[in-house]
Protein backbone atom coordinates (compact mmCIF):
# COMPACT_ATOMS: atom_id res chain seq x y z
CA UNK A 1 0.00 0.00 0.00
CA UNK A 2 2.85 2.54 0.55
CA UNK A 3 5.09 1.96 -2.71
CA UNK A 4 1.29 2.36 -4.04
CA UNK A 5 1.05 5.81 -2.49
CA UNK A 6 4.71 6.90 -2.94
CA UNK A 7 4.37 6.41 -6.36
CA UNK A 8 1.14 7.47 -7.18
CA UNK A 9 2.79 11.05 -4.99
CA UNK A 10 5.55 10.40 -7.67
CA UNK A 11 3.40 11.07 -10.29
CA UNK A 12 1.64 13.74 -9.18
CA UNK A 13 4.80 15.49 -8.00
CA UNK A 14 6.01 15.38 -11.97
CA UNK A 15 3.21 16.71 -13.14
CA UNK A 16 3.02 19.40 -11.19
CA UNK A 17 6.44 19.90 -12.22
CA UNK A 18 5.19 19.83 -15.78
CA UNK A 19 2.45 22.35 -15.03
CA UNK A 20 5.24 24.34 -13.68
CA UNK A 21 7.98 24.66 -16.06
CA UNK A 22 8.25 27.40 -18.42
CA UNK A 23 5.81 27.20 -21.25
CA UNK A 24 5.85 28.45 -24.83
CA UNK A 25 2.26 30.37 -25.68
CA UNK A 26 2.01 31.11 -29.66
CA UNK A 27 -1.04 34.20 -30.02
CA UNK A 28 -2.53 35.65 -33.00
CA UNK A 29 -4.64 38.97 -33.57
CA UNK A 30 -6.53 38.59 -36.91
CA UNK A 31 -8.62 40.82 -38.39
CA UNK A 32 -7.52 44.42 -39.05
CA UNK A 33 -8.61 47.46 -40.85
CA UNK A 34 -4.79 47.63 -42.85
CA UNK A 35 -3.68 50.62 -44.46
CA UNK A 36 -0.46 51.83 -46.72
CA UNK A 37 0.40 54.98 -47.77
CA UNK A 38 2.04 55.17 -51.51
CA UNK A 39 5.26 56.34 -51.38
CA UNK A 40 5.06 57.95 -54.68
CA UNK A 41 1.80 59.66 -54.69
CA UNK A 42 1.00 59.78 -50.88
CA UNK A 43 -1.97 58.34 -51.75
CA UNK A 44 -3.80 56.37 -48.71
CA UNK A 45 -5.62 52.84 -49.88
CA UNK A 46 -6.90 49.69 -47.75
CA UNK A 47 -9.69 48.85 -45.68
CA UNK A 48 -10.59 46.02 -44.12
CA UNK A 49 -8.90 43.03 -44.16
CA UNK A 50 -9.90 39.59 -42.54
CA UNK A 51 -6.45 37.87 -43.27
CA UNK A 52 -4.49 40.31 -41.65
CA UNK A 53 -2.43 38.78 -38.75
CA UNK A 54 0.37 40.30 -36.04
CA UNK A 55 1.19 37.29 -34.46
CA UNK A 56 4.21 35.65 -32.57
CA UNK A 57 5.29 33.66 -29.16
CA UNK A 58 6.62 33.81 -25.64
CA UNK A 59 7.65 31.33 -23.12
CA UNK A 60 7.21 32.65 -20.18
CA UNK A 61 6.35 30.95 -16.33
CA UNK A 62 3.63 33.03 -13.50
CA UNK A 63 6.95 32.85 -10.98
CA UNK A 64 5.22 34.68 -8.35
CA UNK A 65 1.21 33.24 -8.66
CA UNK A 66 -0.12 35.78 -8.71
CA UNK A 67 -1.82 34.60 -12.45
CA UNK A 68 -0.27 37.23 -14.54
CA UNK A 69 2.99 36.69 -16.42
CA UNK A 70 4.77 39.77 -16.86
CA UNK A 71 7.96 41.02 -18.89
CA UNK A 72 10.55 40.07 -15.72
CA UNK A 73 8.61 36.45 -15.66
CA UNK A 74 9.23 35.59 -19.59
CA UNK A 75 12.43 34.17 -20.96
CA UNK A 76 11.88 34.69 -25.07
CA UNK A 77 9.87 37.06 -26.81
CA UNK A 78 9.51 36.61 -31.02
CA UNK A 79 6.66 38.52 -33.15
CA UNK A 80 6.45 37.30 -37.11
CA UNK A 81 7.71 39.26 -39.55
CA UNK A 82 7.90 39.41 -43.53
CA UNK A 83 6.89 37.62 -46.05
CA UNK A 84 8.50 34.64 -45.25
CA UNK A 85 7.20 34.58 -41.22
CA UNK A 86 10.43 34.28 -39.90
CA UNK A 87 9.92 35.08 -35.46
CA UNK A 88 12.83 37.44 -34.77
CA UNK A 89 13.69 37.62 -30.76
CA UNK A 90 12.81 41.00 -29.12
CA UNK A 91 14.74 40.26 -25.72
CA UNK A 92 18.61 40.59 -25.87
CA UNK A 93 18.08 40.87 -30.13
CA UNK A 94 21.80 41.34 -31.39
CA UNK A 95 22.66 45.05 -32.72
CA UNK A 96 24.19 43.90 -36.05
CA UNK A 97 24.96 47.24 -37.11
CA UNK A 98 24.48 49.29 -40.56
CA UNK A 99 24.29 47.56 -43.41
CA UNK A 100 24.11 44.63 -42.52
CA UNK A 101 21.12 42.17 -43.08
CA UNK A 102 18.95 40.81 -40.18
CA UNK A 103 17.41 42.73 -37.13
CA UNK A 104 19.35 45.48 -36.52
CA UNK A 105 17.41 46.83 -33.02
CA UNK A 106 14.48 46.23 -30.91
CA UNK A 107 12.92 47.11 -27.80
CA UNK A 108 9.82 45.36 -25.66
CA UNK A 109 8.12 47.05 -22.82
CA UNK A 110 4.98 47.16 -20.68
CA UNK A 111 4.20 43.10 -21.44
CA UNK A 112 1.55 41.47 -19.33
CA UNK A 113 -0.47 38.39 -20.08
CA UNK A 114 -3.13 37.93 -17.69
CA UNK A 115 -3.02 33.73 -18.06
CA UNK A 116 -6.48 32.54 -20.08
CA UNK A 117 -7.38 36.32 -21.08
CA UNK A 118 -6.15 39.36 -22.47
CA UNK A 119 -2.39 40.42 -23.34
CA UNK A 120 -0.68 43.55 -23.63
CA UNK A 121 2.54 44.43 -24.74
CA UNK A 122 4.63 47.28 -26.54
CA UNK A 123 7.09 46.47 -29.27
CA UNK A 124 9.33 47.53 -31.49
CA UNK A 125 11.96 46.36 -34.16
CA UNK A 126 14.61 47.39 -37.07
CA UNK A 127 15.17 45.32 -39.98
CA UNK A 128 18.14 45.75 -42.95
CA UNK A 129 17.97 43.51 -45.64
CA UNK A 130 21.63 44.88 -46.64
CA UNK A 131 22.90 49.02 -47.28
CA UNK A 132 20.68 51.30 -46.84
CA UNK A 133 17.25 49.53 -46.85
CA UNK A 134 15.55 49.42 -43.29
CA UNK A 135 11.87 48.25 -42.27
CA UNK A 136 11.01 49.56 -38.90
CA UNK A 137 8.15 48.26 -37.16
CA UNK A 138 6.13 49.07 -33.69
CA UNK A 139 3.53 47.31 -32.09
CA UNK A 140 1.55 48.40 -29.44
CA UNK A 141 -1.28 45.62 -28.94
CA UNK A 142 -3.75 44.70 -28.82
CA UNK A 143 -4.15 48.98 -30.49
CA UNK A 144 -2.38 48.01 -33.75
CA UNK A 145 0.23 47.91 -35.53
CA UNK A 146 2.52 50.40 -37.67
CA UNK A 147 5.44 49.79 -40.29
CA UNK A 148 7.84 51.94 -42.60
CA UNK A 149 10.40 50.87 -45.10
CA UNK A 150 12.79 53.41 -46.61
CA UNK A 151 15.44 53.10 -49.13
CA UNK A 152 17.93 54.96 -50.77
CA UNK A 153 15.15 56.24 -53.03
CA UNK A 154 12.22 56.63 -51.20
CA UNK A 155 9.87 55.31 -48.21
CA UNK A 156 6.53 53.59 -47.70
CA UNK A 157 4.55 53.13 -44.67
CA UNK A 158 1.24 50.91 -43.40
CA UNK A 159 -0.41 50.34 -40.36
CA UNK A 160 -3.21 47.97 -39.36
CA UNK A 161 -5.86 49.02 -36.83
CA UNK A 162 -8.17 46.12 -35.13
CA UNK A 163 -11.91 46.48 -35.30
CA UNK A 164 -14.54 44.46 -33.35
CA UNK A 165 -14.13 41.69 -35.57
CA UNK A 166 -10.86 41.68 -34.62
CA UNK A 167 -10.01 38.17 -33.34
CA UNK A 168 -7.30 37.20 -30.38
CA UNK A 169 -6.32 34.17 -29.43
CA UNK A 170 -3.51 32.65 -27.76
CA UNK A 171 -2.40 29.16 -26.83
CA UNK A 172 0.06 26.73 -24.98
CA UNK A 173 2.83 25.16 -26.63
CA UNK A 174 2.88 21.13 -25.47
CA UNK A 175 6.26 20.99 -22.96
CA UNK A 176 9.64 20.99 -23.80
CA UNK A 177 11.60 17.53 -24.29
CA UNK A 178 13.13 17.64 -20.80
CA UNK A 179 9.41 18.25 -19.68
CA UNK A 180 8.23 15.59 -21.22
CA UNK A 181 11.01 13.28 -19.90
CA UNK A 182 10.58 13.90 -16.34
CA UNK A 183 6.78 12.95 -16.90
CA UNK A 184 7.99 9.85 -18.80
CA UNK A 185 10.06 8.84 -16.12
CA UNK A 186 7.84 9.34 -13.47
CA UNK A 187 5.40 7.30 -14.76
CA UNK A 188 7.57 4.55 -15.37
CA UNK A 189 8.34 4.39 -11.92
CA UNK A 190 4.86 4.49 -10.91
CA UNK A 191 4.55 1.25 -13.90
CA UNK A 192 7.17 -0.57 -12.21
CA UNK A 193 6.14 -0.52 -8.30
CA UNK A 194 2.61 -1.99 -10.02
CA UNK A 195 3.40 -4.57 -12.00
CA UNK A 196 5.94 -5.48 -8.65
CA UNK A 197 3.18 -5.49 -6.57
CA UNK A 198 0.91 -7.53 -8.95
CA UNK A 199 3.98 -10.18 -9.22
CA UNK A 200 3.75 -10.34 -5.44
CA UNK A 201 0.33 -10.62 -5.50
Amino acid sequence: MLKKFMAGAAALLVLGMANAAPKYYSFEWKGFNSYSTNPWTGETSGGWNPLSTIKGYFKGEDLDGDNVIRQDEIERFGLYYGSTYRPDELIGCPDTGPGVGGLTSCSLSGFSYVKGGALAFTASGEWSSGGDVYSYVSWSMPNGGFSRSSNDVCCGSSWKDPTPETRFTITAAVPEPTTWAMLAAGLLVSGAVARRRATRS
